[in-house]
């Protein structure tokens, strides 16, 4: 993202705002549907995007709104320009100096420490991306909570066909079979292994009134994508059977990660993160803690 100062007139001045990626790009032929509501381009290389199409939509009016336009330049396969132009005026003349945005809940996330251990609890986890399966699975490593995973709708209704699980994570935008008929095919399953297991719908659609529409149609809850540590756990908490739950573990406060400093090997590591510009205690809570290794390092490259 790209914002500067463009023209200056008085106590007004002109910026411009460009954001570029290098995503898949957009076909000429759906440059004239960009802009339209509820429109989502190339269902098939966007099938795993969740959405409304509501967004560009509403970009386009707010600015107009502003008086300005949003101008797209894009080549199919290789990624996409979006920019404007907006006056603004200056209500202070002193220079920001460095500035990064840093969000209260990211100042608050301190160290990660699981909230609880289940190693007899059952899960089962359906998405039919292998990504978002792979983030949920090691944001639960630390409470050894058995996790069955499925990449679709079919599969799932088969393992549910042979296990009884605790819980079910159902991701809802699935092609073929979503999840809210995955869900009503697994109710019907004749064995009734998981005719009452709480079942909770993974979804992007964060619009109103969405989670009561998700809870009629019958999920026992509803998490928002992307799913963070936080939220993932309490649902656990709240939902898998208290038996099969181990509360002894309680979040932690303080920084393990600063305590454990006087490893000379880890320190070491530290030390070139740091001096590599890397945010190394933001990097730990990303990753849950987890201590950097020779080896760890070594593979990331």
């Amino acid at each position: 993202m790209t914002i500067r100062a463009r023209e200056r007139k008085e106590d007004r001045i002109l910026l411009y705002v460009e954001v570029k990626d290098t995503g898949i790009g957009i076909k000429e032929d759906d440059m004239s549907r960009l802009f339209e509501s509820f429109e989502r381009l190339d269902e098939i290389r966007n099938r795993n995007i969740e959405g409304t199409g509501l967004g560009m939509s509403i970009i386009t009016k707010l600015l107009g709104l502003m008086g300005s336009e949003l101008k797209v330049e894009s080549v199919y396969g290789e990624g996409s320009v979006f920019s404007f132009e907006l006056w603004q005026k200056i209500e202070n003349e002193e220079p920001l100096g460095e500035f990064r945005m840093i969000s209260t809940e990211e100042e608050n996330a301190g160290t990660y420490h699981e909230f609880f251990h289940a190693p007899k609890a059952h899960i089962l986890l359906v998405d039919d991306t292998k990504m978002n399966i792979t983030v949920a699975v090691n944001l639960l490593k630390k409470t050894e909570v058995q996790i069955d995973t499925a990449l679709s709708g079919n599969e799932a209704i088969e393992l549910a066909g042979k296990n009884s699980y605790d819980l079910i994570l159902m991701d809802q935008r699935m092609p073929g079979m979503d999840g809210t008929q995955t869900l009503n095919n697994i109710r019907k399953l004749e064995n009734g292994k998981n005719l009452e297991t709480p079942v909770i719908c993974l979804t992007a659609d964060a619009i109103r009134g969405a989670k009561e529409r998700y809870l009629a149609e019958g999920f026992t809850d509803y998490l928002t994508k992307p799913v963070d540590w936080r939220s993932l756990e309490k649902a656990l908490l709240k939902y898998l059977p208290e038996e099969k739950i181990d509360k002894e573990k309680r979040i932690v406060e303080t920084d393990e990660f600063e305590a454990e400093e006087n490893n000379d090997e880890q320190n070491r590591l530290i030390m070139c993160m740091k001096a590599a510009g890397a945010d190394v205690k933001k990097g730990m809570n990303f990753c849950m803690n987890a201590n950097p290794s020779r080896k760890s390092l070594s593979s990331s490259y």
